[in-house]
């Protein structure tokens, strides 16, 4: 089908515009003030709808061809005047109102009403669809996606040195320092607090800020001069539209994008405000507290700020953000900021992640949050952050930190022991009472004027927010509060900022204090105040509500990117809130939590970036920012993470100014790599490595491109032995600008336990002024690999054959589980096109029975594979589903129905097909659907083959032989036996499950693979116990007879040659031999059951491996046939020689290098590469590493006496081994020579005749038999 993906939308924030891209320019503002919002209305998006068409918008297409490259200018935005701009926008424009046009003709009387249209950053529109159109526009030609319009989620004080911001602007790691001057960051939000000292053009330290659009020179509202006042040289636009201003501004107020929110000031704050000094601290409900932090700005405190105002009361608008892209692409925006995400789907498919994508493409950097649906678990990133094209951000802690309190006690009838408590408050020395005197204990009525005067209050946890206690508290005049925890509730301990001295205790120090205060009188407490402590090392716990990866959609490739500080961040806010209270004034300042307050942290790091490498495209900052992260995140519970839940790391910006390598990527390779369209991931230069389900052995190719000159040495890490990380070239050295393509590859081996391993390449600098470079890598294995799409031809009724190309990575006891031998359904059906039929899906589908065959599908508790594919059609365009059944009619006859598939193929392909591993039990309908092609609309009957496949629980029909324990990746032989009635000329299906250890049914942890049998006429087969074999070795050949089911004799002639240089050794029936032709007469009575005769032959004995075949014919009295067996591969043993000795003696001095080469051993079979392995056997331990390469240098051991170690090296030629042990004798090194003696040292040469003996007996080479290996 060539429909579209169709998807509702939930998103946050969205941005609005007017219909074209002259408004992306131009900021047109409507100039009316309407309350809508306060009579109750909000954006009306009923039937609102999204368009992606399939040509590239003026932002991606300026860059693709050489032909256009002038209609961009990265640094000055893009010139959408010119001519060339003007040109392409036009033909863009014409096609959407053609596509447009085709939608009017669908329905008359209902024209569709354009919302938006797009040229910039996305090719597409939005308009107002009913359910006829949104069926047609789905299926055009043109259209790449449609989108249901829905809202989407909103997902700093020691931020900036927690991600070292500090030392950037310093210059302590750049070579100037740098706090984001002239670079413009774009905040797409709820708006701005424009009166707000954190955007004001004056900062605490007296900075003016320089506006780079010239002084005086605004975006947005404020290019009208009636609001100009809202701007200056530091906040230079404030951008909303109509469909925001109308329903957000409040009655009296100018419709500008001003936050009535919060959310977009803070975000803002946290990127690029200003610094501000002696901040007062306010508590999470809006209380002053007793503290004041010293001094709070953004990581590009320097940078200038465009506001985008794309959130109403509802949410926050896709489309809307959009058209606020178009308008920081032509303006010249360098860095955008994007905390909204949605629930996690394609973000190819989504408008605003691709509008986003355009805003790269045009050289500005992204950073987004990730989401905040970290209690989901895994695969909860929101999308766009799930988009490799953006800096997806996940949330950790930072460094700020109290110390604790102790608390210490006088009075009453008896001791009280110190208790350590927490809270941001000042200390207090006063009397205590219980608040359950009063009838009060929780704290949650108020307390009569002067009641608590004086007197520090014991309060119980619960109910309210804990700092709301210390202000009930506070009215009744209390001096303090103790917040003890209760049995029944949370146990965690907080430093909350209360509004008087407080500590905050668990719940048995809370028992041990109210029994206490039971008896006596007088009681007291005393505790001093908590200092603030900032400690970095404390910080970079991952916040619970973070979300994680793997990607929702594809999971191939790495999301979140990386970590920043997302929790208690301390940032600007929105004083005037009228929707929430228009009544109060709220504080200047608020403490969130969230990854929308991580992400405006990488978008300060990328204003920074920006400035000092002007010259690196948004792709190569991004890798900066991932390959030096700190790898430092850790769990708030200890439990395990992964680069799935942090990223690459914590961001460090001062590292990644120092980057030496970065990797770059393109809008093309992005673009194709999309899945749904048939695109590769893999093929994505990303800086890091993620694969599912590698069938043992993943690999990467990654292009790295020096920033300075300078020398790399690659190490690889893994916190598991169950995997092997190569690299090559494992070093090298680049100049300036040069670019390397380095390959990784991870190997699990026998240890892997199953499910993600990660590992991280390091790449090691020789240039002080760099450092150094990590990749991170996560994949997921099957212990095996198996050929796709493996068939048989079974000439025989019983039989048996080998399918080579099954390994493993050495698994030691493999368990195979069978499956019933089952014959595969084949159907042929004429189905008339439905391409006339104006019905939206899914009526279309099933309300013409002419274009729709459907039959009933029951999956019962034993099916463990399904499979419908279609085989041959004359259709343009066939749709494929497998749904419920709900009716039990065997077809789709209502909506419902279909809204309930288990399986839907219905791409712009005609070939469609399900596959499904443990399908769902129950009963189902399976529908094709002639869908035929919409725009050329015919009257056609086409005919359709397709077939359906059923894999089900075992019969005793198959069973297997293998080797059980091989060697890592030797062909374990696996040969597949039937027996079983089968109709000639007819196809078979049956599976296996490999798995290792005593598995049981449907594990498959080494493979799942599906074996097709095809029944030839033919009634005799030969099979092979082996055609793996070592020279010499003895092998049997089956010949199977099928039973005689007619009613006459059949008497067969078989005529075997043997292959050179092999011999006949016996067999079990009859037989003749003459030269090396072995002859078998035989007859199969009528009626006679079916036998097998079995020959026993040997393979030649060769010096070097070679392949044979094993010809045969056979004529059954009514027709002669000539047939071959498979290959047959006879292999020769490998030679393993050290230094080009197969025995090898040395003596070397203490400390003295060591090298060993196995180069000049002999491998004796082509098509393979020797595997080897060293191994110490005896004498003092050594350190050896790469003990699996041609080439092993260790350093001689220190020793007081000569000493002998002994190294094993064994090299593997497709199984087979040879091994060689060689003897070093190391001497210590030689003291200085002492004053001789009258000794005549005759010893001496009996001591050393000794030694060579001795060693020459500790020499021995051994290599395994024939024997062994049979």
């Amino acid at each position: 089908m060539n429909h579209s993906l169709i998807i509702a939308i939930t998103a946050a924030c969205t941005l609005t515009f007017s219909s074209g891209v002259d408004a992306a320019k131009r900021d047109v503002k409507n100039s009316t003030t309407v309350s809508a919002a306060q009579s109750g209305q909000g954006r009306d998006v009923d039937n609102l709808y999204a368009v992606i068409l399939k040509g590239a918008p003026l932002a991606q297409a300026s860059l693709q061809s050489p032909a256009s490259h002038n209609l961009s200018n990265k640094a000055q935005g893009l010139d959408i005047n010119s001519a060339q701009a003007k040109s392409y926008i036009l033909s863009l424009r014409n096609k959407q109102q053609q596509v447009i046009d085709s939608v009017a003709k669908v329905n008359k009387n209902h024209q569709p009403k354009i919302k938006f249209s797009y040229q910039l950053a996305v090719n597409g529109f939005t308009l107002v669809l009913n359910d006829e159109q949104l069926q047609h526009i789905s299926q055009h030609a043109d259209v790449k996606s449609v989108h249901k319009i829905q809202p989407a989620q909103l997902h700093t004080d020691v931020g900036p040195q927690q991600v070292s911001a500090d030392k950037v602007w310093s210059g302590l790691d750049s070579e100037v320092g740098y706090q984001g001057e002239g670079t413009i960051v774009g905040i797409i939000d709820t708006g701005i607090n424009a009166q707000h000292p954190s955007f004001a053009e004056v900062d605490a330290t007296g900075y003016r800020h320089t506006n780079p659009l010239g002084d005086g020179v605004f975006l947005g509202d404020c290019q009208q001069s009636s609001y100009q006042r809202y701007c200056n040289n530091k906040l230079i636009g404030i951008w909303s539209h109509p469909d925001i201003t109308n329903t957000t501004t409040f009655s009296g107020d100018d419709p500008i994008g001003l936050d009535i929110q919060g959310h977009g000031s803070h975000v803002a704050s946290t990127a690029a405000g200003n610094k501000v000094n002696n901040v007062p601290v306010y508590n999470v409900v809006g209380d002053a507290t007793q503290e004041t932090f010293g001094s709070i700005s953004g990581v590009a405190p320097r940078a200038n700020i465009v506001s985008y105002q794309v959130c109403d009361l509802q949410g926050c608008w896709p489309d809307i953000t959009a058209l606020a892209v178009e308008h920081a692409i032509a303006n010249g925006i360098n860095v955008l900021n994007y905390s909204i995400g949605s629930p996690g789907y394609s973000p190819w498919q989504a408008i605003d992640a691709m509008a986003l994508l355009s805003a790269r493409e045009a050289g500005i950097h992204v950073a987004t949050s990730a989401g905040n649906n970290g209690a989901d678990g895994a695969a909860s990133i929101s999308t766009p952050g799930n988009a490799p094209w953006l800096t997806s951000v996940a949330a950790t802690t930072h460094g700020r930190s109290y110390t604790a309190k102790t608390l210490t006690f006088g009075g009453g009838d008896s001791s009280l022991a110190a208790i350590t408590g927490f809270s941001a408050t000042s200390g207090v020395n006063a009397q205590i009472i219980d608040a359950a005197q009063f009838n009060n204990g929780d704290c949650l009525s108020s307390f009569g004027a002067g009641t608590l005067t004086g007197k520090v209050v014991v309060c119980r946890r619960g109910d309210v927010a804990r700092v709301t206690k210390g202000l009930t508290v506070s009215r009744g005049g209390a001096a303090g509060m103790i917040l003890i925890n209760t049995t029944d509730g949370s146990q965690t301990l907080h430093n909350d900022h209360h509004v008087l001295p407080s500590a905050h205790i668990g719940a048995e120090d809370g028992q041990r204090l109210v029994q206490w205060l039971a008896s006596g009188e007088n009681h007291r407490v005393q505790f001093d105040g908590s200092e603030m402590v900032i400690d970095q090392n404390s910080g970079d716990v991952l916040a619970g509500f973070s979300s994680r990866g793997p990607e929702p959609a594809f999971a191939g490739y790495l999301v979140p990117h990386v970590s920043a500080p997302g929790v208690d961040i301390y940032a600007a806010n929105a004083e005037r809130q009228p929707y929430t209270n228009p009544n109060v004034d709220f504080p200047a300042y608020r403490f969130e939590n969230g990854t929308s307050m991580a992400s405006p942290h990488v978008a300060g790091a990328l204003a920074l970036l920006h400035g000092l490498k002007p010259d690196w495209s948004p792709a190569m900052a991004q890798s900066a920012l991932m390959m030096t992260a700190d790898n430092s995140v850790k769990s708030e519970d200890g439990s395990v993470l992964d680069y799935y839940d942090f990223g690459a790391g914590r961001l460090n910006v001062a590292n990644a100014v120092r980057s030496g390598l970065v990797l770059d990527e393109n809008y093309d390779n992005y673009l194709n790599a999309d899945p749904d369209f048939g695109g590769d991931l893999s093929t994505l230069n990303l800086p890091a490595m993620v694969a599912q389900n590698c069938m043992i052995r993943c690999s990467w190719t990654r292009t790295l491109t020096a920033t300075e000159a300078a020398s790399w040495q690659v190490q690889t890490s893994s916190a598991t032995s169950q995997i092997n990380v190569q690299v090559s070239p494992s070093n090298f050295s680049l100049a300036k600008g040069e670019s390397i393509t380095i390959t990784i590859s991870a190997e699990i081996n026998e240890s892997y336990q199953g499910g993600d391993i990660t590992a991280a390449i390091t790449l090691q600098t020789d240039n002080s002024n760099l450092v150094d470079a990590t990749l991170p890598l996560i994949a997921s294995f099957r212990k095996g690999q198996v050929p796709d799409n493996i068939r048989v031809t079974a000439n025989s009724d019983k039989g048996a054959q080998i399918i080579p190309g099954v390994v493993t990575v050495g698994v030691n006891n493999i368990a195979a589980t069978h499956y019933a031998l089952n014959a595969i359904d084949s159907y042929s059906k004429m189905l008339s096109r439905d391409d006339g039929d104006d019905s939206p899906w899914p009526y279309n589908v099933f309300n013409d029975r002419d274009s729709l065959f459907s039959m009933p599908l029951s999956i019962g508790f034993n099916t463990r594979y399904l499979e419908v594919n279609i085989l041959s059609t004359s259709s343009p365009d066939l749709d494929l589903y497998i749904g419920y059944d709900l009716d039990f009619d065997g077809r789709p006859s209502a909506d419902y129905e279909m809204y309930d598939l288990i399986c839907s193929s219905a791409s712009i392909i005609t070939l469609e097909s399900c596959k499904l591993e443990f399908p769902p039990v129950g009963n189902y309908f399976l529908a094709i659907h002639n869908y035929g092609d919409y725009n050329n609309p015919s009257n056609t009957t086409d005919e359709i083959e397709f077939e359906v496949v059923m894999v089900t629980e075992d019969q005793g029909q198959v069973t297997s032989s293998f080797v059980v324990a091989p060697l890592p990746y030797q062909d374990i032989q696996f040969q597949l036996h039937w027996d079983a009635q089968m109709q000639a000329d007819s196809e078979y299906i049956t599976a296996v499950d490999l798995a290792s250890g005593n598995a049981g049914a449907g594990i498959n942890d080494i493979a799942f693979f599906p074996v097709r049998i095809n029944r030839s006429q033919q009634s005799l087969s030969l099979a092979l116990s082996k055609t793996d074999l070592d020279a010499q070795e003895v092998f049997d050949v089956s010949v199977n007879i099928d039973a005689n089911n007619s009613n006459k004799n059949k008497d067969y002639q078989i005529d075997i040659e043997l292959p050179q240089g092999f011999s006949y050794v016996s067999a079990t029936g009859e037989t003749q031999l003459n030269g090396n032709m072995v002859s078998i007469q035989t007859q199969q009575m009528a009626g006679a059951s079916a036998k097998s005769i079995t020959l026993t032959l040997q393979a030649p004995e060769l010096t070097r491996g070679d392949s044979f075949v094993i010809d045969y014919q056979y004529d059954d009295g009514f027709v002669q046939y000539n047939e071959s067996t498979r290959e047959i591969m006879v292999f020769a043993y490998p030679s393993a020689k050290v230094n080009g000795e197969e025995i090898l003696a040395l003596t070397v001095t203490a400390g003295e290098q060591v090298t060993l080469s196995a180069a000049q051993s002999t491998n004796p079979n082509p098509g393979s590469d020797l595997i080897y392995q060293w191994q110490q056997v005896s004498g003092p331990l050594l350190s050896l590493t790469n003990t699996n390469q041609e080439q092993l240098t260790f350093t001689a051991p220190d020793v007081s006496s000569n000493s002998s170690i002994e190294i094993q090296l064994i090299v593997n030629s497709r199984g087979r081994e040879s091994q060689t042990t060689t003897t070093i004798t190391v001497q210590p090194i030689a003291q200085q020579p002492a004053p001789k003696s009258d000794s005549s040292g005759g010893g001496s040469t009996s001591h050393w005749l000794l030694m060579l003996l001795s060693g020459l007996l500790l020499v021995r080479v051994s290599k395994k038999t024939k024997a062994e290996h049979i």
